[in-house]
């Protein structure tokens, strides 16, 4: 039974180029997710981490430089963290007020 592709199967092949770095593959399923949802804001983002993970930085900085042309912002990293079944979420070059005690506990584990 033939399987319909859509730009997420394609996105998610382009993931998967840049774990094993094969960026001729990457390059095909992104050249896909772009006919399939050309406004796909993911799409540069997840080129410029199959360069920079082949380290084909040249590619990643023009990919890179397409994310600030169409004034697209990456969200920022972020962790969950339960204690004291309180949820608290801590997200890159952020300043929880208690990131000390956080810090702290992270290096006892």
């Amino acid at each position: 039974m033939p399987i319909e592709s859509n730009a997420a199967v394609w996105g998610a092949l382009l993931s998967a180029c840049r774990i094993h770095e094969n960026v001729e593959l990457g390059i095909i399923a992104a050249e896909r997710v772009f006919e399939l949802d050309p406004h796909d804001s993911d799409l540069p983002v997840l080129l410029a981490n199959m360069y920079a993970s082949a380290g084909q930085w040249s590619d990643a900085a023009e990919a890179r430089q397409m994310m600030k042309d169409i004034k697209l912002k990456k969200e920022p990293a972020c962790s969950w963290m339960e204690v004291a079944n309180a949820v608290h979420m801590l997200v890159a070059n952020d300043q929880h007020p208690q990131i000390e005690e956080i810090r702290g506990m992270w290096e006892k584990n």
